[in-house]
């Protein structure tokens, strides 16, 4: 798609006047091709790496079989995938490189095997037989096992089920594929290309493996057979050690993106003229100007940029609200985060607006890292507590850009009619709503058509509408064809007012948000700032909710956890059929 557009731009841009260029600001098909050219370039780099390893162990004719069987599962299972109607995309692209090196154990485990009864002196063809079918059994049971592990991704419902579903799908229908071809493709091809083998000699590999088994694996198996407490003792010090280090990782349900991309968010106080707006894009403009790895920037005042990420969807029609896209020349993490360091710096200098961005994250949409949901039906509780909920947030290390929609007031004009005054001077209210409406914000009164196109005819007072005192000016008729001013009827009032009004779940609502510093710490930080909260005194009307990443989370990871108890007895299952013993 994006070839056939550079040919329409391409020639558009010859139709252009001088003093106009067109410049393309973002394009996903360079980087989508770049990942797919990159996962076939490591494909091959598989093949040739497996090939070099059966090669040294099993001998060319092997290696070879082996090479054979990796390709076509890969390209089998993308076929399936097509038919599933998923494409290849970054989750499924994930999956094929883990599927890589799943695949190949199946034809290695078949190939050896029927290759030591080719050095046991059978015939090509009955050791091909016979040694696939020894460990066909053992095979199927393991790859079923390997399924079972992915099953329950596949049943994932949940927003990251859904986003993930294709990765699951992917693993289970190449792995299939490929225990197929290990039972029936592989088996063909050794028997027809192995040569017998000379029982009497051995070859240098079997030699060195041969040495090894016996100078360190056989005593080291016989102490561990023997002081069997000691290496169990040493594996649960392993396990006690590894869950100890869990609390210092990070944890996020979603990675950030990696990208040389960055969505700058420009906000003005509510009313604020376009103009005001555009100030402040045009300062942040100013900024990138001097930062020399932003290759390009495209700035949108009054609404946002066109989606360019698929989980960042922009604001539209909001005067007070601004958005740039910034390009960077490559994602290199420590220059990467330094800018974004630099850039908080140089926004927090400016006062006439909220200037915020956060980095780019895979994962369905979370509106904030961080969040809390206050829920009650008094407006003024909602507020007091707001003010405690942002002041715990603000003092947790690690949040930034603080957003509390409560905690800022927009202020509403209030026009004060004086009924009776109007009525003894002979003016309808009709005629005083007409006219005030004409003043703020125009008043329709016809249409015209040009160009075979209707449009509507506005009438508006000539002035600004930032000079609110010249509302004042605005006249009326009276039944007699007296112009009245507004003043003599009505008094102009400024009246602090609540910005925004949130419902969920039908009740009344607001949300305290944050980002953060480190999006991946999303989850230990919301847990710190949850300890802080439960000691908050709050109204006895008024509820919290934790929101944002963490709620995303626990609804995950909740539907998850039963999914993996369910996956785990059916591996158990497979596992007792194997092996015909529940203790085994």
């Amino acid at each position: 798609m994006g070839e056939s557009i550079n040919e329409e731009v391409l020639k558009f841009k010859n139709e252009l006047a001088e003093d106009y260029t067109l410049t393309t600001v973002f394009e996903q098909g360079p980087a989508v091709a770049y990942r797919i050219s990159n996962f076939f370039w490591s494909l091959i780099q598989g093949v040739i790496l497996v090939g070099a390893i059966t090669l040294i162990f099993l001998g060319f004719r092997s290696s070879l079989i082996i090479m054979t069987v990796i390709p076509l599962s890969i390209l089998i299972g993308i076929g399936i995938l097509d038919m599933a109607d998923y494409a290849l995309q970054q989750i499924s692209i994930a999956a094929l490189v883990i599927a890589l090196g799943l695949l190949v154990d199946n034809g290695i485990v078949v190939v050896e095997n029927i290759q030591r009864f080719v050095k046991q002196g059978l015939p090509i063809k009955e050791a091909a037989i016979k040694g696939t079918s020894e460990v066909g059994y053992a095979i199927i049971s393991s790859t079923a096992t390997t399924l079972f592990a992915f099953l329950p991704l596949v049943f994932f419902n949940s927003g990251p089920g859904i986003f993930l579903r294709s990765l699951p799908l992917t693993v289970i229908f190449v792995l299939l594929v490929s225990l197929i071809l290990a039972m029936t493709l592989t088996p063909m091809l050794a028997g027809r290309f192995l040569k017998p083998s000379n029982k009497t000699k051995l070859n240098f590999t079997d030699k060195r493996i041969g040495g090894f088994i016996n100078r360190v694996y056989d005593p080291l198996l016989r102490f561990s057979l023997k002081r069997g407490w000691l290496i169990v003792a040493i594996g649960l010090l392993l396990l006690i050690g590894s869950v100890s280090l869990f609390p210092k990782i990070g944890v996020t349900f979603f990675p950030t993106a990696d990208k040389p991309l960055l969505l700058i968010e420009v906000d003005a106080p509510r009313g604020s003229s376009i103009e005001r707006t555009d100030k402040a894009v045009r300062f942040v403009e100013s900024v990138l100007d001097t930062m020399t790895h932003v290759t390009s920037y495209a700035s949108n005042t009054g609404h946002g940029n066109p989606t360019i990420y698929y989980n960042r969807v922009g604001e539209n029609f909001k005067k007070h609200h601004g958005q740039l896209l910034v390009n960077f020349e490559n994602w290199e993490p420590a220059t990467f985060y330094q800018t974004l360091d630099n850039l908080r710096f140089s926004f927090s200098q400016y006062a006439d607006a909220r200037i915020t961005f956060q980095e780019l994250k895979n994962g369905p949409p979370v509106e904030s890292a961080i969040e809390v949901r206050l829920i009650g039906d008094d407006l003024e509780e909602l507020r007091e507590t707001s003010y405690k909920v942002e002041s715990i947030i603000a003092n947790t290390e690690g949040t930034i850009d603080i957003t509390n929609p409560l905690g800022a007031n927009k202020t509403d004009l209030k026009i004060a009619i004086n009924r009776g005054k109007a009525s003894m001077m002979g003016i309808s209210l009709a005629d005083i709503d007409q006219v005030i409406r004409a003043g703020v914000d125009g008043l329709i009164i016809d249409e015209v058509s040009f160009d075979q196109e209707e449009y509507n005819l506005v009438l508006q007072a000539n002035f600004s509408k930032e000079n609110i005192p010249q509302l004042s000016k605005l006249y009326f008729s009276n039944n007699q064809g007296v112009q009245v001013p507004l003043s003599h009827v009505a008094s102009l009032n400024f009246l602090p007012a609540i910005a925004e009004i949130r419902h969920y779940d039908t009740e009344r609502s607001s949300s305290v948000s944050a980002s953060l510093v480190n999006l991946d710490q999303a989850i230990p930080i919301t847990e710190l700032m949850m300890k802080e909260l439960e000691k908050l005194e709050i109204p006895e009307g008024v509820t919290y909710e934790i929101g944002g990443e963490y709620e995303h989370h626990q609804e995950s990871f909740g539907d998850l956890g039963l999914l993996l108890i369910l996956a785990m007895l059916g591996i158990f299952a497979i596992l007792v059929l194997q092996f015909r013993s529940w203790l085994q």
